[in-house]
């Protein structure tokens, strides 16, 4: 389908829900995404676990030095150090479970969930990282950790880079999640403003629909015919588009999504308004 098709049929969906006393907002346009968004769902996944593929290893490492360092910093009286290290180790192993769940994600719910603990991990290993690094202390095992501390800090930065990827737009390693959230924004962009022009006209498209109906009452169209008839005519009316490219475009999507009964009826009226 080419783009100017299904930014017309984006625009349908929503006015569909519109005319149906739905209201035209952010859960109407979930909805009418869903296909795009799972597609995005579907790459995000992938480039998380492209960016955290050094995780198991950096988590591992952590999980198992700090617990070494905690009866260090105890008996140098740095109790508060050794019970921050503790929730920090919860942390990370809370974040690195939700890692290994990636394969099964399927909402961009559960991914968000992801991006919010690690922005909140990125935090909390940037603090205490800060913290152990300027402490007079040493132990066999502080270096091993402080390197853990050094990888799962960058890790959990990078997974900013999939939840905005819009923001990122030079890095080569997400630029397939890059071009389809680029194409998703433009198609939603496109296709509300269809939506919102055509209710913002709205009385003038009706009269002029009402007065080239023959045979039938506005009220006796359906829904989804209506909506047709109303994006219609404002492509034509109104933002002056080609009369046969709305024409040939609103008969395909009333043959997809109503019958081919629906179809002298588009043609006709689409044909007469001016």
């Amino acid at each position: 389908m080419s783009k100017p098709n299904l930014i017309r049929e984006k625009a349908l969906l929503s006015l569909f829900a519109y005319s149906s006393q739905m209201k035209a907002e952010d859960s109407t346009w979930d909805l009418t995404f869903e296909p795009e968004t799972d597609k995005l769902t579907k790459l995000s996944v992938k480039a998380l676990k492209h960016q955290l593929q050094a995780l198991p290893k950096a988590a591992e490492q952590f999980l198992t030095t700090a617990p070494l360092i905690v009866p260090m910093l105890k008996t140098y009286e740095h109790t508060t150090e050794a019970r921050n290290l503790l929730s920090l180790a919860k942390a990370v192993e809370g974040f690195y479970r939700l890692y290994q769940m990636l394969g099964n994600l399927s909402k961009q719910e559960e991914l968000t969930k992801i991006y919010l603990q690690a922005s909140a991990l990125h935090a909390s290993i940037s603090t205490y990282y800060t913290t152990i690094t300027n402490m007079a202390f040493t132990a066999d095992e502080l270096p091993a950790m402080i390197k853990a501390l050094e990888q799962l800090k960058q890790l959990t930065q990078r997974v900013d880079l999939v939840s905005t990827p819009l923001s990122h737009q030079d890095e080569t390693s997400i630029s397939a999640l890059i071009k389809a959230s680029k194409e998703q924004a433009s198609l939603k962009s496109e296709s509300s403003a269809l939506v919102l022009g055509t209710i913002e006209n709205l009385d003038q498209l009706d009269v002029a629909i009402a007065s080239n109906l023959q045979n039938y009452s506005q009220e006796q169209i359906g829904k989804v015919e209506l909506s047709l008839l109303r994006l219609g005519a404002y492509e034509i009316m109104i933002n002056k588009t080609t009369k046969g490219v709305v024409i040939n475009d609103a008969i395909e999507l009333a043959r997809k999504y109503t019958s081919e009964d629906a179809v002298p009826l588009i043609n006709a009226v689409l044909d007469k308004v001016s």
